[in-house]
């Protein structure tokens, strides 16, 4: 036997580690030398069917490489070490099948089971949306996640009435809260899975409660003030070299000058600024601007509106018609499908979708990213890791409250938030109630007294 192993089978060096001719262990137990100690460990890894250790997934759903158990034997001596290897690889064994015993026990009826009901499910119900393969991904995630995942922690393979409210409240407390709230939601599917499939198991169970998530809520969301917003529209304008507010037919439009290596570029800016126009008239998720179509729209000549369509509503709510509510979007519309053709992609037309084979938010990036410039160069006290497209819809609102203050009554609040597909209730806590606690605050400073002793004493010349 060579000294200088680093890797020792003990079943094919029995005579050499003076061990006889033993068959009493598995044919695959051996001993490693590690370089940061002199200790022997013992190495082995268990038949599929009796490794009950929980194996992750990667990104595509297949499950990872198995790893072999090792244990350090404290010894130094490879025939003592080899004894100790057989002596623990035995007591493992039992341990094992135990461990085998209870996971058939529990796998029928944990939430990995019913995880496994649940997404095909899921995935029939989604696949026809538009949006669809990133609903899916994004469930997927809450699942197989190497950070978030629920699959990673052991009380999701155990029966699920043996899940404990400090199982939840260890996995809670290394969430976002964010994340929290949608891994709680999907925890509860899976709840109501296991119910409908087998209910009676469940009669008079009680699942423990989930930790308190924190809310957002008490925090101003960043918006563009009217005066910023106009220097930023500005500074658009003129980055397109005065194009973007020019009425421009097709071809013009396509003559521009643009390049697919640098998003940089003068069509990509007049894009930008029909982008955020469009995002602002119509109260538009950031995440649905890149999916709009030309046919989505239809005039209303009579009313001078433009109206959309949005055949995929957030969180599958009924589809209702979003119209624009200043008048000014009604121009710039015109404007705007003057250099479209019929049909098509309405805003960053130039580039591919995913669904053409494109990059998956390729649109979006962009947008963000000239987005910066614009801001950097004419807002510089703008804080940069908010100037994204998501600011222009709170800024929407905020102007439209502002302008008129009449929207905040409660019929016309119900309808605003039916016409902008939201709640009453999102608009007044996230919006109206700011802007009145600023004007509240300021009308009373107007009526406070002012110190003579708080004010600035000139110096009188001599």
């Amino acid at each position: 036997m060579n000294q200088d192993w680093q890797r020792l089978n003990i079943w094919d060096y029995r005579k050499e580690l003076s061990i006889g001719n033993r068959r009493d262990f598995p044919a695959n137990l051996s001993l490693l030398r590690k370089v940061h100690t002199e200790k022997i460990y013992a190495l082995w890894l268990p038949d599929l069917e009796e490794d009950t250790r929980i194996r992750k997934k990667d990104k595509s759903g297949i499950k990872k490489k198995r790893r072999p158990i090792e244990k350090t034997t404290g010894e130094t001596d490879p025939k003592i070490a080899a004894r100790y290897a057989i002596h623990w690889v035995k007591q493992k064994q039992i341990e094992l099948a135990q461990k085998v015993q209870t996971f058939e026990d529990n796998i029928s009826y944990s939430l990995a089971h019913y995880w496994e009901i649940y997404f095909p499910k899921f995935q029939e119900e989604k696949k026809n949306r538009i949006s669809a393969d990133q609903l899916i991904r994004d469930e997927r995630n809450k699942w197989f996640s190497e950070k978030i995942g629920i699959n990673k922690e052991e009380f999701a393979h155990k029966d699920l009435r043996q899940i404990t409210k400090l199982d939840l409240h260890n996995y809670f407390q290394n969430l976002k809260v964010g994340t929290q709230k949608d891994i709680k939601t999907l925890i509860n599917k899976l709840w109501n899975e296991a119910q409908l499939q087998n209910s009676e198991l469940y009669v008079g169970h009680n699942f423990p409660s989930f930790p308190k998530i924190k809310s957002n809520k008490g925090k101003q969301v960043i918006h563009f003030r009217s005066n910023d917003w106009e220097l930023l529209v500005n500074c658009i304008n003129q980055l397109s070299g005065g194009a973007a507010r020019k009425n421009l037919s097709i071809e013009e439009y396509e003559n521009l000058e643009f390049k697919t290596s640098t998003r940089d570029n003068q069509r990509n800016w007049v894009d930008l600024f029909d982008a955020l126009w469009v995002n602002y008239f119509f109260f538009l998720r950031s995440q649905d601007l890149h999916r709009l179509k030309i046919e989505w729209f239809r005039q209303d000549l009579k009313h001078r509106e433009f109206v959309l369509m949005h055949p995929t509503p957030k969180s599958d709510r009924k589809i209702i018609k979003t119209r624009n509510m200043r008048d000014d979007a009604f121009d710039f519309m015109l404007r705007l499908m003057n250099r479209r053709p019929d049909k098509g992609w309405l805003l960053f037309p130039s580039y591919k979708r995913k669904c053409e084979g494109g990059a998956e938010n390729k649109v979006m990036r962009n947008m963000n990213f000239l987005l910066q410039i614009a801001v950097e160069k004419c807002l510089p006290e703008f804080p940069l890791i908010d100037a994204n497209v998501k600011a222009v819809r709170h800024t929407s609102f905020r102007h439209h409250f502002e302008d008129d203050p009449t929207l905040g009554d409660p019929d016309k609040i119900r309808m605003f938030a039916e016409n902008a597909l939201t709640t009453p209730e999102m608009l007044q806590s996230t919006y109206l109630d700011y802007i009145n606690r600023e004007a509240t605050l300021r009308g009373s400073k107007k009526k406070m007294r002012k110190s003579n002793y708080s004010l600035i004493k000139r110096v009188q010349a001599n």
